[in-house]
């Protein structure tokens, strides 16, 4: 605080010392325009000698008059002078108010940190007691009018000389002082007028000028206010009595409400002492808005808590302490606050979902308790802000899987799983505890498909998922319950496919081309062709569990890819080179089971 008060007053000690060289020269000149004119009395008593040698009569010599200068001159001093007066003043002030910074800052001399806190205390209530603070924002007021007089005094100077080169200079010095006075009440004004129908971020024109215009603006419309209020009451005496009580009704419904409204925020601007205790009355206001009113429309400018948490995002992610603190913010806010944020914290180059995001009710999961679906919502806070930091910040690998299991196990709402990241990361991760965690990620797929609320993406991961899990648990000992949940999701990927309910959200074709779909994505992950995959189709006929991942693989979807023959077959026929090859690999893949 101190230093920063520190610092200003320097700069307002350098610029008053410049102000005040460049407003001498002007005081010099103008001075001489108030003493007599030397030069004309001079002129006078020569030509009168020059007369009286040539033996003119002459009359009397009359005593010489003091000229009296000009109104315009002496305006012009006034201004000028008092321009110079503020300027030294503003110096002047501005070295004291250092000392009493620099007397407020010294040691103090204390037997025990008891009184030096007291002391320290006693300090600062004096600082505050005092008005040290507002006597600093007065220096600036000083310097600001100032300048305003010493350019009202070059307008009356050039007005009294030459009409043509003052109007020029009068424009430009008329829309400059405009500009000041337009932003010195813009601020207090936003305030009084704003009626909340549509977000507009805080004007930030205030200064210690704005100030004292507000206040003054403040003043003038309250007793505007109570003179057109006692003008109205008196006018409503002379009313008959009905007449009056029909005013009076439409007065209470019509205009009561704005009156009160702008008479309150009135009392409020008249007690506020800062510019600081404004700012705080604008978050309130405008934050009661934003409860009472939470759709707003798209051109709104966000809440200010909405950018707040966004550029603090954008500048410390890097930090897995700050996405930790950010997370936990996010779920203290208000569901409707928290997707707006969200939706703005995306990875350039993805669409910002800031239309498609769904509002994070409990209203949009299963009915569950209260406090089951508030869990329920923190996780897909989780899972959606931490899903695109799991590469940056491996501590997030764990929590962020757990919450993306517990939300298809519980979330009935398919659009916000569309939100979701399928959780390949696991099988990049070399933290403990990541094989339970691609078992439970399986798992969860399986308990998706079977309340047809997996999204096609996700399915289409899956095949790829499963393949390099078997192969990284291959040597651990989670690797016999893997193949079993492997199996078992496998076995309910074919029920959904092929034995789909009437009410499936999902068309049949659509889940065929997702398979379809699947089985490209794996087939190039294995990397395979007609001769390395023979020796695998080989191994199908066996009934027993093979230790090849991939053998084992082909066993849990081979009565999928059987049944997905005659799909395959039929799309082939469109000349599709994916379809034909995908059909090839089916059908020896189907032919072996035979």
């Amino acid at each position: 605080m101190c230093e920063a008060w520190k610092s200003e007053i320097d700069n307002l000690l350098l610029f008053a010392g410049l102000f005040s060289g460049v407003v001498t020269p002007f005081t010099i000149q103008s001075f001489n325009w108030l003493k007599p004119d030397l030069t004309t009395q001079s002129v006078n008593l020569l030509e009168r000698i020059s007369r009286q040698l040539n033996e003119e009569v002459l009359p009397s010599l009359e005593p010489f008059a003091t000229p009296t200068p000009s109104w315009e001159v002496v305006r012009i001093n006034i201004l000028w002078f008092l321009t110079l007066t503020l300027s030294l003043a503003t110096a002047f002030i501005g070295i004291l108010c250092i000392q009493w910074i620099r007397h407020y800052q010294s040691r103090i001399d204390a037997n025990n940190h008891k009184d030096a806190i007291s002391l320290r205390q006693m300090r600062y209530d004096g600082l505050l007691w005092w008005k040290v603070p507002e006597v600093l924002a007065t220096l600036q007021f000083m310097l600001q009018t100032a300048l305003i007089l010493f350019c009202v005094g070059i307008l009356e100077l050039l007005w009294m000389l030459d009409k043509r080169a003052a109007i020029p200079i009068t424009i430009v010095v008329g829309l400059t002082l405009a500009a000041i006075g337009l932003t010195s009440a813009i601020p207090v004004a936003q305030f009084l007028f704003y009626t909340g129908h549509r977000a507009v971020p805080q004007c930030p024109y205030k200064s210690p000028l704005s100030w004292l215009y507000s206040r003054g603006f403040v003043r003038f419309l309250h007793w505007l206010m109570i003179v057109i209020e006692g003008i109205f009451l008196s006018s409503k005496s002379l009313l008959p009595h009905t007449n009056r009580s029909v005013a009076k009704r439409t007065n209470s419904k019509a205009s009561s409400h704005n009156k009160y409204r702008f008479r309150s925020k009135l009392g409020m601007v008249s007690r506020h002492q800062s510019w600081a205790e404004q700012d705080v009355s604008w978050y309130h206001l405008t934050d009661s808005k934003s409860k009472s009113s939470p759709i707003r429309d798209k051109a709104d400018v966000p809440d200010a808590l909405v950018n707040a948490l966004t550029w603090i995002n954008k500048t410390f992610s890097q930090s897995v302490d700050v996405v930790h603190t950010l997370y936990h913010c996010i779920v203290d806010l208000p569901p409707h606050i928290a997707t707006r944020v969200i939706s703005k914290l995306h990875p350039p180059g993805m669409e910002v979902l800031e239309n498609k995001l769904i509002d994070l009710e409990p209203s949009g999961f299963t009915k569950e308790d209260e406090g089951t679906a508030s869990h329920t919502r923190n996780d897909a806070l989780l899972a959606i802000y931490c899903q695109k930091y799991v590469q940056v910040h491996g501590s997030l690998v764990s929590p962020t899987a757990k919450a993306y299991v517990r939300l298809l196990r519980h979330s009935n709402n398919p659009e916000l799983l569309e939100r979701l990241d399928f959780p390949d990361y696991l099988t990049k991760s070399t933290l403990n505890g990541s094989s339970e965690a691609i078992v439970n990620v399986i798992s969860a797929v399986g308990v998706s498909l079977e309340r047809d609320t997996l999204p096609r993406s996700h399915l289409e991961c899956l095949f790829v998922f499963a393949a390099v899990s078997l192969k990284l648990t291959a040597e651990s000992s989670s690797i016999m319950r893997l193949k079993h949940v492997v199996k078992e999701t496998f076995n309910r990927c074919e029920i959904w496919v092929f034995h789909h309910r009437s009410t499936s959200r999902v068309g049949e074709r659509d889940r065929k081309d997702a398979c379809y779909k699947a089985l490209l994505k794996l087939y190039d992950t294995l990397d395979d062709d007609p001769h390395h995959i023979t020796p695998i189709f080989h191994q199908l006929l066996d009934d027993d569990d093979s230790d090849d991942a991939n053998v084992f693989l082909m066993q849990c979807i081979r009565s999928i890819v059987e049944k997905l023959v005659p799909y395959i077959t039929e799309r082939a026929k469109a000349n599709d080179p994916n379809w034909q090859d995908l059909e090839f690999r089916a059908r020896r893949l189907s032919a072996f089971r035979n």
